[in-house]
């Protein structure tokens, strides 16, 4: 008996060790330094106090969404999620054939309000419930601004999602629906994702959206450190935003559905066409890995998207401008992915890099290597040999003021294309104002001589500085993000009970 009070003496000291190391493991000086900022203890909402129980098997969709109705709205407010498997239901909607087929529904999944902040242990982890549906989203950040999401890992149900009410769609009978996103923003500004892991999702990983009823533009969102794979149908989607910074991400293995790119930026088709706008995006950094498409993938040249006109008659075209690809590494994606989802496409295949449809993008000092041109090769416009180049590592199409130098893609082509269209269907533009400088490359390729041929100028002493560029969009972003990061605030103030 009196060995036992040595014993439990012993046994307490050992778990403050291991507990203070573990703290200390996450609150490094650097990242105090980084960060510099102090959060008092009540602002502190840990789920767990609001029945969230992260065992793998209990619904904790409720629970959790008290405690970010409790942070929403207010100064300052963490909600902060211990290890633990948290199962979320997604959608909540009842399971008609009408629901399940909706294609977009953006009012569904964990609500995150304005001015709150998610802080997720490594291994705590916002499990999908497997459903039906064509659309869910785990969390839901519309009309939100100044959030900030920390940590954790947000699993989709691609590997269990229930099939139920399949439609034909784009020639497929099965058609099983593609918009279950990880985290949505819709009118969302002052927006930080960081060091999160998304996989696993039915659509994409992360979607900047505008939905019909949208006012008002994505702005101010920084992703980084991050990483997103194993995806459906995007890594990260880009529908609408500006200010816009996408850094230090691997971005990997995005196959299911088209187009299966790692970023897609695509304008959609709104009811406010003044939304058809993606604008001011840094892309740095990255690492896109074998996706089933381009690392990185302009597309402004939708029929719905760039053809219709608005509610006085006006033609609207969808905006793509001033997007910087640069320090990114590509490696593995496919560069022969078919998009013919607008009739006009047959024979259209992309590179590692596909740009079409925009305007004063820079494509600088990238790295791309080991292109896999899978599937099968359409040559249907095998006259325009640019077209029908499975091998493209950076492609262009349809756009105005791209200078693309730097770059490192051995055995790999520049192609640049333009297109005729069929019956006059659509007035694809002339790719104009393209500067091509010194990239390590096998060829660049253009169309074939005639009316159609791009206008292009090969100078291999072009240089230009990105340095204000990603300066200017930087300080935008930085200057609205008034809340910063309270990751090392949170755990100082941690430490300091023990």
């Amino acid at each position: 008996m009196k060995y036992t009070k040595y014993f439990v003496l012993l046994g307490m000291i050992a778990t403050f060790f291991f507990m203070s190391i573990k703290v200390e493991a996450v609150s490094s000086k650097e990242l105090m330094k980084k960060y510099n900022i102090e959060v008092e203890e009540k602002n502190i909402i840990d789920v767990s106090d609001f029945g969230a129980v992260g065992n793998g098997k209990d619904d904790d969709t409720k629970n959790i969404q008290k405690a970010l109705d409790e942070a929403g709205d207010s100064k300052g407010k963490v909600v902060y999620f211990p290890k633990g498997t948290y199962m979320i239901n997604t959608n909540g909607s009842e399971s008609t054939k009408e629901n399940v087929q909706r294609f977009v529904n953006t009012s569904v999944g964990l609500k995150v309000k304005s001015n709150t902040t998610i802080l997720m242990d490594d291994d705590a982890v916002l499990k999908a419930i497997p459903n039906e549906f064509y659309s869910y989203t785990v969390l839901n950040l519309k009309e939100s601004s100044n959030v900030s999401i920390y940590g954790g890992q947000i699993l989709g149900d691609r590997e269990d999602h229930i099939y139920k009410y399949a439609k034909l769609r784009r020639g497929n009978p099965e058609y099983n629906g593609e918009t279950g996103w990880g985290i949505l923003m819709v009118s969302s500004s002052n927006i930080i994702i960081d060091n999160v892991t998304i996989s696993g999702m039915w659509g994409d990983g992360i979607d900047l959206f505008a939905d019909k009823e949208s006012k008002t533009s994505n702005s101010h969102i920084t992703i980084k450190n991050s990483h997103i794979s194993n995806n459906r149908r995007q890594g990260i989607s880009i529908e609408n935003a500006e200010n816009l910074l996408i850094e230090n991400n691997v971005i990997e293995k995005t196959k299911g559905t088209d187009p299966s790119a790692g970023i897609n930026i695509e304008p959609a088709d709104f009811k406010n066409h003044s939304l058809r706008a993606v604008k001011d995006v840094i892309i740095r950094k990255n690492k896109f890995l074998n996706n089933d498409d381009a690392g990185v993938l302009l597309y402004g040249m939708g029929e719905k998207v760039f053809y219709d006109k608005d509610d006085d008659g006006n033609q609207q075209k969808a905006q793509i401008d001033n997007i910087l690809i640069s320090e990114n590494d590509f490696d593995g994606n496919n560069t022969n992915h078919q998009n013919v989802q607008d009739g006009a496409w047959v024979g259209a295949y992309n590179g590692q890099i596909m740009i079409v449809g925009a305007s004063n993008v820079d494509v600088h000092n990238n790295k791309l290597t080991n292109p896999k041109p899978l599937g099968s090769m359409d040559n249907t416009n095998a006259q325009f040999k640019a077209n029908s180049n499975p091998y493209a590592g950076i492609l262009v199409g349809y756009s105005d003021s791209v200078n693309i130098w730097d770059n490192q893609m051995k055995n790999q082509n520049i192609s640049v294309i333009n297109q005729w269209s069929p019956e006059g269907t659509f007035a694809y533009p002339n790719s104009t104002n393209i500067v091509i400088g010194n990239n390590d490359l096998k060829e660049v390729v253009l169309a074939e001589e005639g009316k159609n041929k791009p206008d292009v100028t090969q100078d291999k002493n072009f240089k230009k500085s990105v340095e204000g560029e990603v300066d200017s969009t930087v300080s935008k972003i930085d200057k609205e993000l008034k809340q910063g990061n309270l990751f090392e605030r949170i755990i100082a103030k941690i430490k300091s009970w023990f």
